[in-house]
């Protein structure tokens, strides 16, 4: 017989927090303020810091999805939350919601609200990919792009189905696409990377 002792095996059913309970937490202030996290089926797990060319490249995304969709019908969100199930709520880099402003005032968006998400892939490109897409693609959010900085390209995913999109088309700074929520408006990937 073995002398080594066993070792501790993970709860057969572990604990899972709901959006409600996450919120709850977070007004109570359990959380610090400078804690960015998010809720990934019930496990409460932090978010990977922004660097300087992601942050670029967000205010450079943000500054053409605001000249294409129009603050009337559209609310454009930085890293707010997105209800995508009971026990998942992302914070995607940014969203693009039907309705103004003051849609959401007194709520987060919901998946069925979303018609483009983007996150902006650094050193992020293997989650964007194999956890987020899959989630948003399941939740039916019809556009998610992921604006690989390493590659300096951009990935559209679009026709989702279950846990998948059924379409991914890589497009490189020389290439105009159509943005299809926004009725085909064509534009540039140089104008979503940073200069460098």
């Amino acid at each position: 017989m073995s002398a080594t002792a066993a070792l501790p095996q993970p709860a057969e059913n572990p604990r899972r927090f709901t959006r409600a309970e996450f919120h709850r937490m977070a007004e109570a202030g359990i959380f610090r303020d400078e804690e960015r996290l998010e809720l990934v089926d019930g496990e409460i797990v932090p978010k990977s810091p922004k660097g300087p060319r992601h942050q670029s490249a967000l205010r450079r995304i943000a500054r053409q999805l605001r000249r294409l969709f129009s603050e009337e019908h559209w609310t454009i969100m930085e890293d707010s939350a997105l209800g995508l199930a009971n026990h998942r709520e992302r914070y995607p880099d940014l969203l693009v919601a039907r309705g103004g402003e003051p849609e959401y005032e007194d709520r987060i968006a919901e998946a069925g609200d979303v018609v483009l998400v983007v996150e902006v892939s650094d050193t992020t490109l293997t989650t964007d990919r194999g956890a987020k897409g899959p989630e948003y693609a399941a939740a039916g959010i019809p556009e998610y792009w992921i604006v690989n900085l390493p590659e300096r390209c951009l990935e559209v995913y679009r026709e989702p189905d279950n846990s998948e999109y059924g379409t991914r088309t890589v497009l490189y700074p020389s290439d105009e696409f159509p943005v299809e929520s926004a009725s085909g408006t064509l534009i540039s990937v140089a104008d979503l990377l940073p200069l460098h």
